[in-house]
């Protein structure tokens, strides 16, 4: 491990640390000149190290934690993505399931006077019904005054026995 004492811009720690606070390639520890006149390269070692230019240490001694930290505060393009496209299937899910919730509540009935209420039709077209109790399902046909029964128009009511939930069929 590395621990950094005298480096410029950072102050000095007591006792190594755990912890390496900068890459070493961060840190000079000598100089150099180049000589135009010769063509040489002058270097001399650094009585106290310094930090190149430009670089940041990862770790602040005796900092608080958020100027530390080396997570991103942005998400990744891929993760937001993801994240989206995951919301909208909730969002459409809950809606689904809200709508379906809706038709049930508007398209189920428990008793004929519901039925009937629920029931779409003109006056003139569902005027006189029949009701045929001894068959099940209960079947409803439409008479006229002559007391002859159209079977074009007839609805016929199927109950499940198990959960006792009627649903309308239409007859043709």
């Amino acid at each position: 491990m590395f621990a950094m004492r005298n480096v410029h811009g950072v102050k000095s720690l007591r006792g190594p640390t755990k912890t390496p606070l900068l890459q070493l390639e961060d840190i000079e520890w000598e100089t150099s000149l180049f000589n135009e006149k010769t063509g040489t390269t002058l270097t001399a070692k650094l009585k106290v190290p310094r930090l190149r230019k430009g670089a940041i240490p990862t770790k602040l001694p005796n900092a608080p934690s958020y100027l530390s930290t080396t997570a991103t505060t942005r998400e990744s393009p891929d993760v937001r993505r993801k994240r989206k496209i995951e919301a909208e299937i909730q969002a459409a899910i809950a809606k689904r399931n809200e709508d379906d919730m809706n038709y049930q509540r508007q398209n189920s009935f428990s008793n004929l006077d519901e039925l009937e209420s629920r029931l779409s039709f003109p006056d003139s077209y569902w005027n006189k019904y029949t009701m045929l109790q001894d068959t099940h399902p209960l079947t409803m046909l439409q008479s006229d005054d002559s007391g002859l029964t159209c079977l074009d128009k007839c609805v016929r009511v199927a109950c499940a026995l198990v959960n006792m939930c009627p649903s309308v069929v239409p007859f043709d």
